[in-house]
């Protein structure tokens, strides 16, 4: 259900055999003579095949991570089967094994087999129109998906993306209270170190704002429904012309909670592919060109401004979306972009330093925290 980023995120991808697949697996969506190549470079530990059929066709089969609860897939096959019954059809179709089941079990994986959804993400680019009108179409994809599974059920309750990032606050102050990392420079990776430079630049300035106004929220209840959670722009799918949002992905994160989560995470997700200058990362005083020419406080007034502005204009398309909400979305961006640094820093440094840059998956880590630093840098310093 969920995939892996698409190629032109760097994915790697091995070469094509159906005899990557376990015996049971192909045979019980009679997958014999199907080509199929592994995907690799998500986070999540889910293992995901791309597969071609003979007759052109193309299709996704998708190993859930180790440990995750048969319930579980249930229920995100079961959210995203209502979204695309009710007219979502930017989310993948379902297909049963030939005993009409859409789940096969081996050992403690769960397997599923889905439609393959076409396109690839949004890639960096200098152009501010472009990533405007990118955002908003992404934003209206994700309303139209709000829009469809709400009749799951929505009600006024407390949002978890809040109180998740109250908690997660004291773990970014403890975080904080340790030396910095550059004082032993030689044990660390120069990357992780440009990511603790970062958080302690720009902690000091966002720490009571933030604190404050999570605080306020926590007591405060919003209305809650299913939403996707993991709104990265990697999961929002275009055409080759990149005028048409032509699927979504990804599905492991969906949850009950405030719709402002998808847009928060969304927004700066797409505001990290302006592809600032290297050099402004380190977070010089001065002002200098990010971009275009643009100085770095009018590519702040454009994020805040001009990109949120375009999001909220595209969630608002296909459902109601609240001034309210549009504030709780701000926080929780600002909120989300330091603690997912404090997390990365945590678990690359919970690591041996030789094993670092050695771990599963290590490379790509690098780089989405990289792209994440030299966001946060710019926008929160």
């Amino acid at each position: 259900m969920g995939l892996a980023t698409r190629t032109n995120s760097a994915t790697k991808i091995s070469p094509m055999t159906n005899s990557l697949l376990p015996a049971a697996i192909v045979e019980a969506w009679d997958l014999a003579d199907v080509r199929v190549r592994k995907l690799e470079g998500g986070f999540s530990g889910a293992a995901i095949y791309h597969c071609r059929h003979r007759d052109g066709s193309e299709t996704a089969l998708r190993c859930w991570p180790s440990g995750t609860a048969a319930e579980r897939v249930a229920e995100v096959q079961r959210v995203v089967g209502e979204a695309r019954r009710r007219g979502c059809g930017l989310v993948p179709q379902i297909i049963e094994t030939r005993t009409h089941t859409t789940l096969v079990t081996l050992a403690d994986r769960h397997w599923e087999h889905s439609q393959w959804m076409p396109g690839e993400p949004c890639s960096p680019s200098d152009d501010p129109q472009h990533l405007e009108s990118a955002v908003r179409l992404a934003a209206a994809a994700v309303g139209q998906f709000h829009a469809a599974v709400r009749q799951l059920g929505t009600r006024s309750d407390l949002s978890a993306a809040v109180v998740q990032r109250c908690e997660r606050l004291a773990a970014a102050e403890q975080w904080l209270q340790q030396p910095p990392l550059a004082t032993d420079g030689a044990r660390w990776p120069a990357w992780l170190i440009r990511v603790d430079g970062v958080l302690r630049a720009a902690w000091p300035r966002h720490q009571h704002r933030l604190q404050a106004g999570l605080a306020a929220a926590r007591s405060q209840r919003t209305n809650v429904q299913y939403v996707l959670r993991d709104c990265h722009h990697a999961h929002i799918l275009f055409d080759a012309p990149g005028t048409t949002v032509s699927g979504l992905i990804d599905f492991d994160a969906l949850r009950v909670d405030t719709p402002a989560t998808d847009l928060a995470r969304l927004v700066h997700s797409f505001a990290a592919l302006s592809r600032p200058q290297p050099g402004i990362i380190g977070g010089p005083s001065e002002d200098p060109p990010i971009q275009s020419g643009r100085t770095l406080s009018s590519w702040r007034r454009w994020v805040e401004d001009d990109l949120w502005g375009a999001a909220v204009a595209g969630i608002r398309e296909h459902c109601s979306f609240t001034d309210q909400q549009c504030e709780l979305a701000r926080l929780i961006a600002d909120s989300t972009t330091l603690l997912s640094l404090v997390n990365w820093a945590t678990w690359a440094s919970s690591n041996p330093p030789h094993r670092a840059n050695t771990l599963p998956g290590a490379e790509a880590v690098r780089n989405r925290v990289e792209q994440l630093s030299r966001f946060a840098i710019n926008y929160l310093t």
